[in-house]
């Protein structure tokens, strides 16, 4: 009933509804109306309750609610359990902690509000303000590790398509998991795997999309590299939305993977990479490749052709020239 009292709220933002309406929506009395409402406030919702008039919802955009975001959801698995924290160091952290200490089932999502030490590839700091979307999806997929590497392209194109509904442009993959709009940097990808000779034991597939979080809050290095979907769409979004369209399909692009879809996805990473057929640089930790970007082959490596050589990249930083 309560997500039922706050999608009401949803459809009018700004307006009254009445309490009386609430009541012949849901069937509930007037004194429980009241106390659901105080719940969602309770949860983070700005709703101001006006007498002789209704309730008013402002402000509800960046409030993460995970029993809204089940509600939304269309998923086999991924979202069947969610963990919601205000704070916490790194989703990546907090799920890494419960899978060790088994507390956690495939398809569980950690969402935070914000992180205090978020990490991007090869421990570079991530800003996490709140206003973003910051989550973690927990999987035990049974492959070997050669062909977990595939699972990055497939996670970037995941989350690009997941994120397209929500902006007029389209998005990009930078190899291997960054996500662009416009050239700028929307979003990114962590995949932390844990595996021995025989295979993958488990999958932590860490996001952080910025959101409503304004690139006129960005530090000032990050200024002119960042985007965010508020700055490309000039419209704040639900969050709730958001991750559900992203979530949906992660889950669609994983299921495809593991029936063994492999060209039809890395199809799609090729039709959305920043860079293919670009000269690029790669810094390859003090060794600089320069070419021209060929393609990626059916392990995910990057094919970059310097003119006398076609090198087949694992690793390393890519830098449009």
């Amino acid at each position: 009933m309560r997500q039922l009292i706050l999608q009401k709220l949803v459809e009018h933002p700004g307006k009254a509804v009445s309490g009386e309406a609430l009541a012949h929506l849901t069937g509930l009395s007037r004194v429980a109306i009241w106390k659901h409402v105080e719940a969602l406030k309770q949860a983070g919702y700005n709703i101001t309750g006006i007498r002789g008039q209704g309730y008013i919802l402002r402000d509800w955009q960046n409030v993460i609610d995970s029993d809204r975001i089940q509600m939304l959801l269309n998923t086999r698995n991924l979202g069947d359990r969610i963990y919601h924290v205000n704070e916490t160091k790194s989703t990546n952290t907090t799920a890494r902690q419960m899978i060790l200490e088994q507390q956690v089932p495939e398809g569980t999502v950690i969402i935070a509000a914000r992180q205090t030490g978020g990490r991007g590839r090869q421990g570079r700091k991530w800003h996490s303000p709140v206003g973003g979307l910051w989550f973690s999806v927990v999987l035990f997929p049974r492959l070997e590790l050669q062909r977990a590497a595939l699972l990055s392209l497939v996670m970037a194109v995941a989350v690009a398509r997941g994120l397209e509904k929500w902006t007029e442009n389209s998005c990009q993959i930078k190899w291997p998991n960054d996500i662009f709009i416009n050239g700028h940097k929307v979003g990114g990808i962590l995949l932390e795997l844990s595996g021995e000779l025989d295979g993958l034991h488990s999958l932590i597939v860490g996001v952080g999309i910025n959101v409503n979080n304004s690139v006129n809050n960005f530090s000032s290095d990050l200024r002119n590299i960042g985007t965010s979907l508020v700055d490309e769409t000039g419209s704040t979004l639900d969050l709730n939305e958001v991750i559900v369209s992203v979530i949906e399909s992660m889950e669609k692009y994983y299921d495809s993977f593991l029936k063994g879809d492999d060209n039809l996805i890395m199809d799609e990473f090729r039709e959305l990479c920043l860079h293919l057929g670009k000269e690029i640089s790669i810094d390859l930790g003090g060794h600089l490749v320069k070419g021209v970007n060929t393609g990626i082959d059916i392990n995910g490596s990057l094919l970059v052709d310097d003119g006398m050589t076609e090198h087949s990249i694992t690793t390393g930083d890519v830098h449009l020239i």
